[in-house]
Formats: structure tokens, C-alpha cells, sequence
């Protein structure tokens, strides 16, 4: 390769970051925080007695064990959490999570808010035999229909045995922040908030905006 020619490739080069920093600074970049957090999940704490789940999609999922764990750590924006607070700036942040957990491999495996915990969360991931997942959210932080597609690719593990930890990552939502940073959202999730709710006098949880109609 010829100098010219490394001229060329570092212009051509330094010309693609320049317009993926102008989209990270203008309006599709509004929102690279958001994006950012919606892309990892790590949580740590303690837990018992024991418990590990691997995750490579929804599709593919095996647990073993029982547990239930206490653990604080960073989520993205949607209904992923349990038990826990929420940031005020649309749900991205450190939370802290009561998790119970249950898998036999090949047969099932559940994730979720505690009974104990049912009159303030409702999430949960259920899967059915190793590839029927089903996840379930807490009112007001469900996803839009292109984000809850892009929540059956996360990849990752949970470990519980006195100790619990969970990291888990999302090539979906990367790829989502990688779009954004030119001005396209691909999941249309920029400018997602939860929605506000509060309990009702069953124990579950109703949207704010439904009662005031």
C-alpha cells in the first residue's frame, strides 16, 4: 500500500468517527446512555443454598438448583429487576434485586420476584424444557414491540452458591447503540421511560394515566 493510499484510508477513516461522533452528540446520540445501559447486566450479592443458570438466548437455557438471592448491581432501562428501586431517569442504573431462581436441566427453569415480593414486582423468566422462554414484567417498565424481540438474545450466566453474581450481555441492543450513534434507532426505544404506577388495593399494580381516565 502506497502512501497515497494510507492518506485515503486514514481520512475515509477519521471522516466515518467524525460522523459517528456527531450522531452520538446529536439527536440519535441523545440517548447513547440509555442504549449503553440496555446492553450489560451485572449483578452481585449473596445467596442460598445453591444455584447456576447459562443463558445463549431464549432459546437456549439450562439451570440447576434453588436459590435465593440479594444482590445490587446495573440494569438496563426495562422490567429486569425485582424487589428493588429504579432510577428516576428512565429506569438505567444501580438497583438492587431479591431474586428466587429454580432449574432442572431440560425440564424448566424460573427466575423471578419472590411471592413475598408479588404485591410490588412481577417479573420473571420462565422457560419451558431448554428453548420456550417466557418472560413476564413489571407494570410500567415492559418493553416496545422491537425491544422485547431484542430481550430473548441476552447471553450470560447466574451463579449462586452463598456468593451470587449474574453478567449478561445483548449483541441486539449493541447493535442498537452502535445505530444510534448514526441517527438511526434501530429498536425505536429512544426516549423510553417507565411508565408511572402504583399499587392498587389488590397488592398489584395499576397505571396512574388509567385511573385519572
Amino acid at each position: 500500500m502506497t502512501w497515497q493510499s494510507r492518506a485515503r484510508a486514514r481520512v475515509a477513516l477519521a471522516m466515518a468517527l467524525g460522523a459517528a461522533a456527531c450522531g452520538c452528540g446529536g439527536c440519535g446520540g441523545r440517548y447513547f446512555a440509555e442504549d449503553l445501559g440496555d446492553c450489560l447486566e451485572a449483578t452481585a450479592g449473596i445467596g442460598l443454598p445453591a444455584y447456576a443458570r447459562v443463558r445463549v438466548t431464549d432459546f437456549a437455557v439450562a439451570g440447576c438448583g434453588m436459590a435465593l438471592s440479594r444482590r445490587k448491581g446495573f440494569h438496563g432501562r426495562y422490567g429486569t429487576f425485582a424487589g428493588g428501586g429504579r432510577s428516576s431517569s428512565g429506569g438505567v442504573g444501580f438497583h438492587r434485586d431479591t431474586i428466587a431462581q429454580g432449574g432442572i436441566p431440560l425440564v424448566g427453569n424460573w427466575e423471578g420476584a419472590p411471592r413475598l415480593a408479588a404485591a410490588t414486582s412481577r417479573w420473571s423468566v420462565a422457560t419451558l424444557g431448554p428453548c420456550v422462554t417466557r418472560r413476564t414484567y413489571e407494570s410500567g417498565l415492559e418493553p416496545g414491540p422491537r425491544s422485547a424481540v431484542a430481550e430473548k438474545f441476552w447471553i450470560g450466566i447466574s451463579v449462586t452458591a452463598l456468593l451470587s453474581a449474574r453478567l449478561e450481555f445483548n449483541p441486539v441492543e449493541l447493535a442498537d447503540l452502535v445505530c444510534g450513534c448514526f441517527g438511526w434507532d434501530l429498536l425505536e426505544d429512544d426516549g423510553w421511560n417507565p411508565r408511572q404506577a402504583e399499587p392498587d388495593r389488590r397488592g398489584g399494580w395499576q397505571d396512574r394515566a388509567k385511573k385519572q381516565q
